[in-house]
């Protein structure tokens, strides 16, 4: 009867570790991952709640996610998040900054109160053209769908929009259902692209003389010894900063997830 009294310890404990792994560890990422993107997804992007959720955050069947409840404020335009009423997290939106993450109410309170008045932006509208004659339209409307077709594989695309440029100008776009032309979607990894093509033309320019001299910013130059001083515009357009540093999205500890979703600052 020992063997099973040890064995019947020992489950509890494993028990106890693993609950205490997800409350310590885990339940604070996926609650603060499930208030951000839902935020983003609700008042910036201008989706439903409904269509947020089952979308953006439980769309690759991620168990930790499915056990995270939210709550959406459309009046105060905030999502709170939470494991079984513990490890609550807060996503606040404010005009023309996005949604910001807060650990309390008193730091939602303090972004409120010291929101920056930001002059909006309105991006140039892109100029559109008659398809070339060229071009086969057939094979065009082909990948535009092709693009946003579900082969039912896991994860899924989830593509929202394409748009497709020729010679500076749109012949083709297409958008997923709820998105339109005029909806804000965040870049991701696109920007990277952006950002290279920009960094090429400044270089190109002279405004730029040469893409190993290090990126002066001055919150990397401020403490003498700081590693981020020597980082140069080549390393960054490489995604090679010399840092070490683990951009794993798949663990919930790595240093990407606890920069994004649980760090205070994520410049820091």
């Amino acid at each position: 009867m020992q063997w099973i009294k040890a064995i019947f310890i020992g489950l509890i404990l494993i028990g106890l570790s693993v609950l205490a792994v997800f409350f310590i560890w885990l339940a604070p990422v996926g609650a603060a991952y499930s208030a951000k993107v839902m935020c983003s997804a609700i008042f910036v992007n201008g989706l439903t709640s409904t269509r947020a959720r089952e979308i953006d955050v439980l769309a690759d069947n991620n168990p930790l996610l499915s056990l995270i409840t939210t709550n959406v404020d459309l009046r105060n335009q905030a999502v709170s998040a939470h494991a079984f009423g513990f490890r609550k997290r807060f996503a606040i939106y404010r005009p023309n900054l996005g949604c910001t993450l807060a650990d309390s109410p008193e730091h939602i309170a303090k972004l409120r109160n010291s929101t920056p008045v930001m002059t909006p932006v309105e991006p140039r509208p892109l100029l559109t053209t008659s398809l070339p004659a060229d071009v086969d339209r057939r094979a065009l409307n082909s990948i535009l769908f092709d693009a946003m077709d579900e082969p039912g594989l896991r994860p899924e695309r989830r593509t929202r929009a394409v748009v497709i440029l020729h010679d500076g100008k749109v012949v083709a776009e297409r958008y997923a259902a709820g998105i339109t032309a005029e909806t804000p979607l965040p870049g991701w990894s696109m920007t990277k692209s952006v950002f290279n093509a920009i960094l090429g033309r400044m270089r190109f320019e002279g405004m730029i003389s040469d893409l190993q001299e290090p990126v002066l910013i001055n919150e990397w130059q401020a403490e003498p010894g700081d590693p981020r001083a020597t980082i140069n515009y080549d390393e960054l357009l490489r995604m090679r900063s010399g840092l070490e540093f683990d951009e794993s999205y798949a663990n919930p500890l790595s240093d990407v997830v606890q920069m994004l979703f649980i760090e205070p600052a994520a410049a820091g």
